[in-house]
């Protein structure tokens, strides 16, 4: 028979976020794939287990999670849905400084730090037509989903690119 488990050793999924330094969303994500340990009480009510997450990241096997969520072998998200999610995290919480959103609106300073030919944070002006500001000649090239704080993030990112960016979200 099996004990139960002390209540400071069973975790929300917001206290595995925090416990694994992610999003509440991977974790879900992660859940729902069954690629973390965890026990859904009703639906999108997990909980999960200290010790088996302590388990899963001192196996000596490749962790079966990376920064993005996705396997190290075989990336599942698309760097454009890792890229929004980021961006929408790190602006909606504030951990960008403002100088940091600053250098994310030069064209040079993208180009050199994660290979995009456009400032990846764009600022909206009020009043002017969103369709004529997510576009750069006769292409858009930012998305037109409006992130915290009023900007447009760049939809110009490929494959090649993910491990600049996920190097530099490691600042952030």
């Amino acid at each position: 028979m099996q004990s139960t488990p002390f209540k400071e050793d069973v975790l929300s999924v917001l206290e595995a976020a925090a416990f694994l330094k992610t999003s509440s969303t991977m974790v879900l994500r992660l859940l729902e794939a069954e690629r973390l340990p965890g026990l859904e009480l009703t639906p999108g009510n997990w909980r999960l287990s200290r010790k088996s997450l302590l388990n899963l990241l001192d196996e000596t096997s490749p962790l079966p999670i990376s920064v993005d969520g996705a396997s190290p072998e075989k990336p599942e998200v698309k760097i454009g849905i890792l890229v929004r999610q980021k961006f929408k995290e790190m602006l909606g919480e504030g951990t960008l400084p403002g100088d940091v959103i600053h250098l994310l609106e030069d064209a040079t300073y993208c180009k050199k730090t994660f290979g995009v030919n456009f400032p990846v944070l764009l600022s909206i002006i009020q009043g002017r037509d969103l369709a004529e500001q997510r576009r750069v000649g006769k292409h858009s090239r930012y998305w037109n989903q409006v992130f915290p704080g009023n900007y447009l993030v760049t939809s110009e990112w490929y494959e090649g690119q993910r491990q600049q960016f996920l190097v530099w979200v490691k600042h952030y």
